[in-house]
């Protein structure tokens, strides 16, 4: 197989690829070609890739080049390559060429995670070509999902057989009977909704980190194409919880949310979360599956954590865990790598990510 990288600045070609259905078990809102323009407002420097076998296209990625905090830069392609990762030897090499490629371009190491369960075949496939483990995720490493159903009734039977807690219906009931609505948003003033609750949940808890600048930049760019949208609950004229979502390829993924501590006895987020995945089941039939995002570790399911809240009611729910590979770290600096790595190293031991 002789693979070759070439830049790619044709949209139609671009999304004509990731169309394919062999592509879509691994296929997030990441590979999309929207989220590539926010990379490349957000980076010091972005390419859009496509990786050919002689003339044929066989797989696409999106890289960044990001600053390190130690100094120096690293490469980043969030979930990797989007292609067919059934085929094993054509899993090694297009990485092995995309690397050949990456590692010229400068930088300190280049960082993949691609959408790949742990144990798959295709992680040993990468792993051939002796790239290093990262210290911790970048992104959700370990999810709760919920398997989609044709309807209502069918949805909460999968989650009652899956784990869901027995009071959720009533909580459900509740909150319908007292008043309470879910909505859907599409506009910039939606958003703000969510905003707004992400911002007195920061004060609330004493929250450092998320930049609004970042969810305005990225919606701006998704939305329109249906890939993001928001979800407001409200209740007695007030606003009680938001959601912002994305809906790409097989699944729908909760990415933000926020909720005030108004009618919290009514349990209103849960509402929400069923109502988005009524709306998914009406109005995105190709969708299979909600990934509620990140959760912790069942050595870390105790609550002296402080993810453990937001963690249990995403199980709530009913479900499974999924777990993704940890990403891999093509090193090009060894000590700048090193240093990078005992540095999240320490991060993840600080703030109990592991």
């Amino acid at each position: 197989m002789s693979y070759t990288v070439k830049e790619i600045d044709d949209q139609t070609v671009y999304d004509s690829f990731l169309a394919a259905p062999k592509l879509k078990p691994h296929l997030t809102f990441m590979h999309s070609w929207e989220w590539g323009e926010v990379m490349r407002e957000e980076s010091k420097e972005f390419m859009r890739l496509g990786i050919y076998n002689e003339d044929v296209l066989v797989g696409v990625a999106q890289i960044a080049k990001n600053p390190l905090r130690l100094g120096g830069d690293y490469w980043y392609s969030p979930r990797g390559i989007a292609m067919d990762y059934s085929d094993t030897k054509a899993v090694t090499a297009a990485y092995e060429a995309l690397n050949a490629f990456v590692k010229p371009k400068g930088g300190a190491f280049f960082k993949v995670d691609p959408d790949l369960v742990r144990g798959d075949k295709a992680e040993a496939a990468i792993d051939t070509l002796h790239p290093k483990k990262a210290a911790m995720f970048t992104q959700a490493e370990r999810v709760w999902c919920v398997d989609l159903q044709k309807d209502e009734t069918n949805l909460l039977a999968w989650m009652k057989e899956h784990g869901m807690r027995s009071n959720i219906p009533y909580y459900l009931r509740r909150a319908t009977r007292d008043g309470a609505t879910v909505r859907v948003g599409t506009g910039a003033e939606d958003l703000d909704v969510l905003l707004r609750l992400l911002g007195k949940l920061r004060d609330r808890k004493n929250m450092v980190g998320g930049s609004d600048t970042h969810l305005k930049r990225q919606f701006a760019k998704l939305a329109p194409k249906g890939y993001e949208k928001v979800f407001i609950a409200e209740k007695d004229g007030q606003f009680i919880s938001a959601a912002l979502i994305s809906i790409y390829g097989r699944e729908a993924s909760y990415l933000h949310g926020a909720s005030t501590e108004v009618f919290r006895e009514l349990q209103i987020p849960h509402l929400m979360h069923v109502e988005m995945m009524k709306y998914l089941i009406e109005h995105h039939p190709e969708v299979e599956r909600y990934n509620f995002w990140g959760i912790v570790s069942d050595k870390n399911r105790k609550k002296s954590h402080p993810r453990n809240g937001y963690s249990e009611f995403k199980r709530s729910f009913g479900g499974y865990k999924e777990q993704y590979i940890r990403a891999r770290d093509f090193v090009y600096d060894p000590i700048a790598w090193r240093r990078e790595w005992f540095l999240q190293k320490y991060w993840a031991w600080k703030y109990k990510n592991d």
